[in-house]
């Protein structure tokens, strides 16, 4: 089948959780012999001698200007503002040069599976206005050529008289409104988006059973519709770093003495915060490493970490490489959420064999079950004792909770699963 797969999250340079999952769906597709196009909403300038694949290569890959990056508003700005019009719509042909490798080597290899991207320039921005002022999904054209329309995320936008399959991954800004920012504006856009790509989808994937409950408990939404399908991490796309070249610990600033591991934005879902406060009240835990970076509502974070300086060590943003050295040589991942649609991070840390101290909210239990050390969130001391304990565990039991989520959720698993979605 010819499946068209929207490119929101898999264009980005900088990795997201949405953006793992389509590259787990473009692998998982090409496997099963689709044929897969990217729909992408990029804004680029139609110039004359100038080949479609070239400007979008210069408008995706990663720029290693300075002065670009110190202007990059201004520069977008004018870039918009010399277009009038002139953007280039249309469809571009990645076999027919040397830019799907180009595309495979700088983005992700799953460029390599695909065919074709169709350009619609602002698309999607589009049709999330045309959803927010109450007026439905956006029908597209032009993709007659398509079976399928997949999105990877709730996008209100629709192929009449083709199959519509629609991920759903959470409804937090729903559910949990006091974490987000801005968040009855969040909640509306989010409510509409969902009340109308719920609704005129034909398949839905929810990737947690939790998701799924959910949905059914807050929309009107026909229940045959939804299939959970878990999803895999980037490492079931890749093989294991060669021993001789990755970075080392000490390269990266850290030393080889035990540490206990954080990664995600720092903003109040990840529930930062009170891991900090686990580390500052109990000296004898080991150091705190934290990855990722500020987000919103971050004060109380930077001022504990300033504070520990010495017992916490915040990175910031790693790329994927270099985050796996980090995460594979931790004592212990902690991920303390407050809510989740279906933590990506501590599946990836029990994929290296690191075990995992979580929050005890549902949807953990029913991913992870009994292979992680489940505390209160909202208890520094809870947390404290996760760790205490974890770090005394069996290295059996990590090897046990390793081999249980290497099963349960790889590629093939999903595999199967998607196929029978688009299928059936």
């Amino acid at each position: 089948m010819k499946i068209l797969v929207d490119g929101l999250n898999f264009e980005l340079q900088r990795g997201t959780g949405i953006k793992t999952y389509t590259r787990s769906v473009l692998a998982a597709l090409h496997a099963h012999g689709h044929s897969i196009d990217i729909l992408s909403q990029q804004d680029m300038p139609k110039i004359r001698h100038v080949s479609p694949l070239d400007a979008y290569l210069a408008s995706t890959l990663p720029s290693t200007s300075v002065a670009n990056n110190k202007r990059k508003i201004y520069d977008r700005w004018m870039q918009h503002l010399s277009l009038l019009g002139r953007s280039f719509k249309g469809d571009i042909n990645l076999h027919e040069s040397h830019g799907g490798k180009l595309l495979s080597q700088y983005q992700s290899k799953e460029w390599a599976y695909v065919d074709k991207i169709r350009v619609d320039p602002g698309l999607f921005l589009r049709s999330f206005t045309r959803a927010g002022l109450g007026l439905g999904v956006s029908n597209i054209s032009g993709c007659h050529d398509h079976e399928i329309l997949f999105l990877s995320s709730p996008i209100p936008i629709r192929v009449r008289g083709r199959m519509n399959v629609l991920t759903v991954h959470d409804v937090i800004p729903l559910s949990h409104p006091w974490l987000m920012d801005r968040w009855s504006t969040i909640a509306q856009a989010v409510g509409k988006t969902l009340e109308y790509t719920l609704k005129s989808a034909d398949k839905i994937i929810c990737v947690s059973n939790t998701t799924k409950l959910e949905l059914l408990n807050r929309f009107s939404v026909d229940e045959r519709k939804l299939h959970v399908v878990y999803q895999p991490c980037r490492y079931s796309l890749s093989d294991e770093l060669d021993e001789s070249d990755q970075p080392s610990l000490e390269g990266l600033g850290l030393e080889k003495d035990s540490y206990i591991l954080f990664v995600g934005a720092i903003e109040p879902k990840k529930n930062l915060f009170n891991l900090l406060k686990a580390v500052q009240h109990n000296k004898n835990l080991p150091k705190l490493v934290v990855v990722g970076q500020f987000a919103w509502s971050s004060t109380r974070e930077r001022g504990l970490i300033a504070d520990l300086k010495g017992r916490v060590q915040h990175l910031g943003y790693l790329p994927d490489r270099e985050l796996e050295v980090v995460l594979k040589n931790a004592s212990a991942f902690v991920f303390p959420s407050i809510t989740e649609g279906f933590g990506l991070p501590a599946l990836e840390a029990m994929w290296k064999g690191v075990p995992c101290v979580l929050s005890d909210i549902p949807v953990f239990r029913e991913l992870f079950a009994e292979h992680a050390e489940f505390v209160d969130p909202h208890d520094p001391g809870s947390i404290a004792e996760g760790i205490q304990h974890v770090i005394r565990r069996n290295k059996k039991d990590t090897q046990v909770a390793m081999n249980y989520v290497r099963k349960k959720f790889s590629l093939t698993q999903f595999e199967k699963g998607l196929n029978y979605v688009v299928k059936s």
